[in-house]
């Protein structure tokens, strides 16, 4: 029966059948599982070799992929003693391939190697062996040995190397056999970052709302005989601005936008929501760990994948107009009134001091299952006084006791102008084109004017916020701010008759400002509800 020997291998199982006929052999083989892995490997490296005393058979091992390893043998019809080795630094270099779902990705900061040797000796009566794996473990004699060890390696760029040295040494005796086969494999796996709650582009690429939430995780591909789980998370999201979540008391009096707990970053799985796009570029998500494999910790490894952040497009409009002394209520009030974009038919309306029209779209990669919201908030900076003469004639001035605070003007969210619909109002403009629906909301902050005072004063500000609600990604969504428009309204009367009914001049001539406008990502909050009572607000 010739030495050599038929055998498949079954990810580290080792299958040999008998010899068969005279003769020596060099041979090389071929693993017919085939691994999808990220890092693809090819291999180099490694001789097999029969010394009889006077010639030297030998052969590099054939790399033809996923071929690995060599064998060498010699029969026992030799008339001399032999020498038979395998020997020789066998080389795995892997090339980085994206996953074909995600053509973008770049190489990870870190992957985990998993190195398999294995030996199998077979020895005639008074033949003699010596061998070694490669990665630690060595003896003599006959012996069937695998041995598995992992490692990290860190920065593998595009590519990155593996070595080992796996040999054997069999000496026979003239009329005697041996032989003996040698095998290494090595498999690298990624360590990644991946995200939940992102849209993934055509090119793989991740993209998520300001508003929507998102969760990450790291991981690493499966490994044939091992079990990698991670421990003592570190992540850093980057980005100026990130948050738990807006909240807002049941009744509307309170209202603060929560800050990422700082334990969160030390999860398996943080979740925090954007309040800022990425412009042009994208945000990395990072994290560092412990990486394990069956139990047994290899090192700190590092992970990171970027985010492109998006905000919706929106346009904002604001009106203004001048401060007002009018009596079409029967009354006189003293009012911020301007701009109406609303109808004018009833006596009993105010034309408005402040309009806001707006628009927003979703962009149209993330309009599922809908378009996603807006609607505005307003909070009122209040600043009133009035003056009066008392019962012994002092001249008094009453501020309101909430002058100076920061409250939530009336209602949440502030209510919508009467040419448009209630709100909030869907996010379905086209790309922010004017040819879209302007939704609007207006206030006209206002006072009654009583005969039982001789002087009125107003220096107000108020804050628009407008608010965006993105469609639900299935990991949570909040509002988060778009715009911030910041104006005001100043107004100082005094009564020049004894009739209250007129006789009202202008210390000082009143007006209504815009004070900035600019793109926001501060949440507004506040502390006291201001409902109108007796004044406009």
């Amino acid at each position: 029966m010739p030495l050599l020997r038929r055998f498949s291998l079954l990810i580290g199982f080792l299958l040999l059948t008998g010899p068969t006929h005279a003769g020596t052999y060099v041979w090389t083989y071929s693993d017919p599982v085939t691994h999808v892995v990220t890092y693809s490997p090819t291999y180099s490296g490694g001789v097999a070799a029969v010394n009889n005393g006077t010639t030297i058979t030998s052969k590099n091992y054939a790399y033809t992929p996923p071929t690995y390893g060599g064998y060498a043998g010699s029969d026992s019809q030799s008339s001399r003693a032999q020498t038979v080795t395998c020997s020789g630094q066998i080389t795995a270099t892997f090339t980085w391939k994206p996953d074909p779902a995600m053509p973008s990705d770049l190489p990870p900061a870190s992957v985990v190697v998993q190195q398999d040797s294995t030996l199998r000796t077979y020895l005639q009566s008074g033949t003699t062996c010596t061998w070694a794996t490669g990665l630690g473990q060595s003896g003599s004699g006959d012996a069937s040995v695998a041995e598995t060890k992992y490692r990290v390696q860190s920065d593998p760029g595009p590519s990155f190397s593996q070595t080992c040295s796996p040999n054997l040494t069999v000496n026979t005796l003239a009329g005697g056999g041996g032989g003996g086969v040698v095998t290494y494999k090595a498999i690298a796996v990624p360590i990644t970052v991946r995200l939940n709650g992102t849209t993934k582009d055509a090119a793989g690429n991740d993209n998520i709302l300001i508003g929507q939430g998102c969760t990450a995780y790291i991981q690493a591909g499966s490994l044939p005989s091992g079990t990698v789980t991670f421990s003592n998370f570190a992540w850093t999201p980057q980005g100026p601005a990130v948050f738990d979540h807006f909240q807002v008391a049941v009744d509307n009096t309170t209202a603060q936008v929560v800050p990422v707990a700082s334990g969160e970053w030390a999860k398996p799985n943080p979740h925090w929501l954007y309040l800022q796009d990425s412009g042009a570029g994208a945000y990395g998500v990072a994290c560092t760990a412990t990486v394990s494999v069956n139990g047994t910790a290899l090192g700190s490894v590092n992970g990171r994948r970027d985010v492109q952040v998006w905000v919706p497009y929106y346009t904002f409009k604001p009106l203004t107009g001048p401060v007002i002394v009018d009596n079409r209520l029967g009354y006189l009030e003293l009012y911020a009134g301007g701009p109406h974009v609303g109808n004018l038919g009833s006596n009993n309306w105010y034309p408005a001091g402040i309009s806001n029209g707006g628009r927003v779209g979703t962009p149209a990669l993330f309009r599922k299952p809908d378009s996603g919201s807006w609607q505005f908030i307003q909070l009122i900076h209040p600043g009133r006084w009035t003056y009066y003469v008392n019962l012994v004639g002092s001249f008094i001035e009453a501020p309101l006791n909430y002058n100076g605070l920061k409250m939530l003007d009336n209602k949440l969210p502030y209510p919508a102008a009467s040419n448009s619909p209630s709100t909030p109002w869907p996010a379905d403009s086209i790309d922010g084109s004017s040819t879209s629906p302007t939704y609007w909301m207006e206030d006209s902050p206002g006072t009654g004017l009583s005969d039982s005072n001789y002087r009125y004063r107003a220096d107000e500000t108020f804050d628009d916020f407008m608010m965006y609600k993105p469609p639900n990604n299935g990991n949570g969504v909040d509002w988060v701010p778009l715009h911030l428009f910041n104006w005001k309204w100043q107004a100082d009367i005094t009564k020049s008759q004894a009739l209250w009914s007129s006789g009202w001049t202008p210390s000082l001539p009143g007006y209504v400002t815009n004070i900035s406008s600019q793109r926001c990502i501060t949440h507004p909050d506040w502390q006291y509800l201001l409902t109108n009572t007796g004044m406009h607000f």
